[in-house]
């Protein structure tokens, strides 16, 4: 039976260091590892080596997938050599690809076919369960995927006859975070997914077939990485695509970049003319911005791309220029640089003057750092100008999860403009300067433009014309930048003169929209696409205005048909839009094809002519928005309504397809000939394998192709595609007369059927093209007028419930806390004061006689104090007593018989446990006035742990604990105690375990049994105070002091039935749980 899995994503990528690499298989987005990737693989193998026998990955599966494939594979290889262990391919664990419309991602090659790169692969020994779609995953399909091939790996493992205890599974980072996330079932979890990091799940026992096969799994290990010399690096996760769309599609999936891949801008040669981008750009630009904008603003992030933020950290010196023998260019030694080269790694890059450069050798003591200058670079940029001596801008690449204080820049210079003019403006200086044409509609008015690297905003844009001062040949257009006196003093563009030039690079988002511009200004665009689609609005709205068509009125016009980013009108708007309408026509039998506009002469018709008399649509929000507005036209009497439902069917993206391009068997019939027949194979490399397979068999049962010895030709001269026509029919209805046909349409998933509603609306007993104003309250001016004969007044519900009234709420934790704390009271104790967080070492250890070795002492289990870092705050004369014990021992104990360091028990540290308090408490009662008297103390309160945060644990939590100080206090009387304290909780079957404690001796686990789980859990820890501790302290020797521990959470999980600690604290817990949590009490008849 299978109970661990290792995941352990891909080592460095030599794409990430440098931009010439070839690829080991000939595919050109397929960068093999890095030598300090190569290297990381080594590592984790030799780690993994490391581990005992029994913990060791009995089998490798690996990802793989044509785009991209090496590096996984690469990977796996080390781990396969050090554990003697072939290497089985599942294509299920295949990298993200975004989802395409048309067309289809590379479909990958065979495990046989991969042993010419990975001699390792054993293509016999295992098929893949699972291939994803070719047409890509949204975010939510990717989670389904990776549910689908762990239940179908699971199946296959545990039926095998020697099934493997432990595997480790090699992928890519989006596929590892959805894995870990799907095996212990929470969406939300963060999983760390480094370069060559590992992660360790193990199966819950006895839950093994819970989730439909999956079972409950535990995250031991999360993204581990203290193996590899470099520790955590290239860190990914899916903060990036929070507003990625589940519906948003690439068009062409022949190019469609992986999420992971870099992203990279369209040539930005073109073939339209200046003039046809001007006149295209405005309204082009807000569609493809609201289509594509969320996508085009996450591209650099998480993806491998060396990012900079324009903001010029230091000015350095150019100290030396040599031609290099390795490649035709030069080598720049560029000093002054100490600032920056603090964390400088080889490979790293650095933009100079906006140029994204790679360190090559660098001296972080003497500031200096070398990178070496490609003859394209110094032609690309304003580098080739520069002389021994020159000051140059620098920035270094930041972190993806670092302050974002600037804007994208890649360091990938695009061109270099010209300094026509500098103009005083107070402190501040203005720049003029001219580029290319072709870049210039890259621009965005009051967007980000670097210049040398440097961020500035665009406070100019035009282009001259003939006659005009800068105008040369009409191929260059001008922008203007502000320099402000903080700006002019840290970067080098203030030192430029008239006729100098800059390195330019245009803002990403901005060469994102104008490139995908030019490809639909190119393209025409898609039949009944978004551009088809602003044309007919906009040829429309003209007609309108000139009178020569009216609104449309019948025929459903789906609002998802021609998407618009206006929310509906007001409330008010949409009363008078239905009145008028009804006064045209009585009555409205279908409130989707409402139109949204109102008679010019109307109040607010002026409102609604970007709506272009669109109808309302059979959206839930636009039938909701509609159903506020009825609702007060009937309160009004105004009106009456009756609200109706049906079904409407939508195109998936499969049936979009067919509607576009043909069904798969016309597709399959018009790729062959009457005469020359082709093979299966050949029709698969014409149509595509997924289009041939369903296709093949469906033409030959419509008798359009017949075989001709081991090939197809056509049967049939011409042929009906009745399937395509269907599907145009159901994109402009959403519907078919025949339901069987529908029935079958949607088992083989070409469209989904969704049930919406709508309102025939008719005129009502006091119907008005105008809404009278009601009174709301009788006055004094309406009394003394008179007016309150002639008004109408607004009739009052009795019946409606009053608004509800806000206030404050215990957390459920609280009210746990307080049943305590009466608990307490109830028995006689006092409550400890528990305001200090901060302790030394010496009350949160030393005093407790916890030796300074001790385990619990390490910085991965302790939160200390960086500033400040040490305290003096104990008696002196107790600490003397207290080092004593430890040193030599003494109240009849022998020590620890170590040095005591007071460097050690000064360190301040957050408190890892209440009994830091006990402590105190305990010396003071001991030197109190009058001596010791028997006491009986309590505390709740929070402490803190370095703990790894999952479903039960968390970096801080509160402990409830309690402590009896009296003369000749035995074991028995501990136990007697602990039954009456739990009974008074509801617990009463109780079993006491001998444990061990470095400040109770005895000491007992205390367990409880757990009607519902059916055993023994453990629910406190107990045990006596030991003389090495009370002692010193001047406490009577005869003196014996009970300690008792528990936590607050888990008795507060258990009373409210949360299984998931992160959904009792936290940002993410809803304030409605805290205002609806039921009060608590503690029943004492269990």
């Amino acid at each position: 039976m299978l109970e661990t899995i290792y995941i352990a994503r891909h080592g460095f990528r030599l794409s990430w260091e440098t931009s010439v690499w070839n690829a080991p298989t000939g595919t050109p987005r397929d960068p093999p590892l890095s030598a300090h990737g190569v290297d990381q693989a080594n590592e984790l193998a030799s780690w993994l080596k490391t581990l005992p026998v029994e913990e060791r990955p009995q089998t490798i599966y690996s990802s793989y997938v044509d785009v991209p494939l090496y590096r996984c594979l690469q990977t796996s290889t080390p781990v396969a050599e050090a554990l003697g262990l072939p290497i089985l391919v599942e294509h299920g664990l295949a990298e993200w690809y975004l989802p395409v419309r048309r067309g289809l991602h590379p479909r990958s090659l065979p495990a046989s076919e991969l042993i010419e790169w990975i001699p390792l692969i054993a293509p016999t020994a295992h098929s893949s369960l699972l291939y994803p779609s070719q047409k890509g995953e949204t975010p939510h399909q990717l989670h389904e995927r990776t549910t689908q091939v762990l239940t179908l790996l699971f199946n296959h493992i545990n039926s095998s006859p020697d099934p493997p205890k432990t595997i480790i599974l090699f992928t890519h980072a989006a596929t590892l975070i959805a894995l870990g996330r799907t095996l212990i079932d929470d969406r939300e979890c963060f999983v760390k997914a480094a370069t060559c990091s590992v992660s360790r799940y193990e199966l819950v026992k006895g839950k093994q077939k819970e989730r439909d096969g999956l079972g409950r799994w535990e995250i031991k290990m999360n993204g581990e990485t203290s193996f590899l010399k470099g520790g955590e690096e290239r860190h990914w996760d899916f903060s990036f695509v929070e507003a990625y769309e589940e519906d948003g599609v690439l068009e062409d999936g022949t190019d469609a970049p992986l999420l992971s891949d870099q992203y990279k801008t369209v040539d930005n040669t073109s073939s339209s003319t200046p003039a046809e981008l001007s006149n295209t750009r405005a309204r082009l630009l807000a569609y493809t911005a609201s289509r594509f904008g969320s996508l085009l603003r996450c591209l650099p992030w998480g993806f491998g791309v060396q990012v900079f933020t324009g903001l010029v950290e230091i000015l350095g010196t150019v100290s030396s220029i040599h031609p290099t023998t390795e490649f035709e260019g030069f080598s720049f030694v560029i000093s002054n640089a100490q600032k920056i080269l603090d964390d400088c790694k080889l490979g790293d890059s650095i933009a100079v003057n906006g140029c994204c450069l790679t360190v090559t050798e660098w001296d972080a003591k003497e500031g200096w750092f070398k990178v070496g200058l490609s003859n394209e670079t110094l032609q690309r940029t304003d580098l080739g100008s520069t002389k021994v001596g020159s000051r140059v801008n620098l920035e270094r690449a930041m972190a993806g999860h670092g302050r974002f204080g600037g804007h994208f820049v890649q360091g990938h210079v695009d061109t270099v403009a010209q300094l026509l003019s500098i103009t005083p403006d107070g402190d501040s200086i203005r720049l003029l300067f001219s580029l290319p044409l072709s870049f210039y509609y890259s621009l965005i008015p009051k967007g980000y433009i670097a210049l040398d690297g440097t961020s500035l905003t665009l406070t100019h844009l035009s282009i001259p014309r003939e006659g005009d001062e800068y105008y040369t040949d009409g191929q260059t257009g001008l922008f203007g930048v502000m320099l402000v006196q903080h700006t002019q003093s840290r970067t080098v563009v203030a030192f430029k003169q008239v006729g100098d030039k800059v390195a330019v690079e245009c803002d990403v988002v901005g060469k994102g929209v104008e490139a995908i511009v030019k490809n639909v200004l190119q393209s025409g665009g898609e039949p009944n696409g978004a551009l088809e689609a602003m044309i007919e609005r906009v040829v429309e709205k003209v007609l309108l205005q000139k009178g020569l068509v009216k609104p449309r009125r019948a025929g459903l016009v789906r609002a998802r048909m021609a998407p618009t980013t206006l929310p509906m009108p007001s409330s008010e708007l949409l009363q008078s839009i239905v009145l008028h309408a009804l006064d045209a026509e009585s009555p409205l039998t279908d409130s989707r094809v409402l139109p949204l506009s109102l008679p010019a002469a109307v109040e607010g018709a002026e409102a609604l002519v970007g709506y272009n008399a669109r109808p309302v649509g059979d959206g839930v929000e636009e039938q909701n928005a509609l159903k506020a507005a009825l609702d007060s036209l009937v309160a009004k009497e105004m009106i009456s309504c009756q609200q109706r439902s049906s079904d409407v069917h939508f195109l998936s993206l499969e049936g979009a397809s067919i509607a576009d391009a043909g069904s798969h068997e016309y597709l399959v019939w018009s790729s062959l000939d009457a005469n020359t027949p082709l093979s299966a194979k050949e029709i698969e490399a014409r149509v595509g394998k997924d289009v041939a397979k369903v296709g093949q068999g469906k033409a030959m049962k419509n008798k359009w192709v017949k075989k001709q010895g081991d090939g197809f030709v056509k049967a049939a001269e011409t042929v009906h595609d009745a399937t395509r026509e269907q599907m145009i029919q159901i994109k402009t209805t959403g519907t078919l007369p025949d339901e069987k046909e529908l029935a079958d349409l949607r088992k083989r998933k070409l469209i989904e059927k969704k049930k919406t509603f709508y309102f025939s609306i008719d005129k009502g007993l006091k119907f008005a093209t105008t809404i009278e104003k009601l009174e709301t309250d009788l006055t004094v001016e309406l009394l003394n007028s008179g007016a309150w004969e002639k008004s109408n007044f607004k009739k009052y519900n009795f019946e409606a419930e009053g608004a509800p009234t806000n206030g404050g709420a215990l957390h459920p934790l609280m009210k746990v806390r307080e049943e305590f704390r009466n608990i307490f009271f109830e028995m006689g104790f006092t409550e400890m004061p528990t305001n200090r967080f901060v302790e030394s070492g010496f009350w949160n250890f030393d005093a407790l006689y916890v030796p300074q070795q001790h385990p619990a002492r390490e910085v991965q289990d302790t939160f200390y104090l960086k500033d400040p870092v040490a305290s003096s705050g104990f008696p002196q004369d107790y600490y003397g007593r207290v080092k004593k014990t430890h040193e030599v021992g003494g109240y009849g104990s022998t020590g620890y018989c170590y040095p005591f360091s007071k460097e050690e028990t000064s360190r301040l540290v957050l408190r890892t446990h209440t009994t830091s308090v006990s402590a105190a408490m305990l010396y003071k009662i001991a030197n109190q006035p009058g001596g010791f008297k028997p006491s009986k103390l309590f505390s709740i309160d929070r402490v803190f742990r370095n703990e790894t945060v999952d479903a039960t644990h968390l970096a801080e939590f509160h402990q409830v604990e309690g402590v009896i100080a009296d003369y000749n206090l035995t074991l028995a009387d501990l136990i007697g105690f602990m039954e009456v304290f739990f009974k008074k909780m509801g617990v009463t079957n109780l079993r006491f375990k001998p444990a061990y404690n470095p400040y109770t001796e005895p000491s007992l686990e205390i367990f409880s049994w757990h009607q519902g789980l059916n055993k023994w859990v453990e629910i406190g820890n107990s045990g006596m105070f030991r003389p090495e501790m009370l002692e010193p302290m001047g406490l009577p020797a005869d003196v014996r002091v009970h300690g008792w521990g528990l936590s607050l959470e888990r008795p507060t999980m258990i009373r409210y039935g949360i299984s998931n600690i992160r959904d009792l604290l936290g940002h993410k817990v809803p304030l409605e749980m805290i205002e609806k949590s039921a009060a608590v009490r503690f029943s004492t008849s269990a």
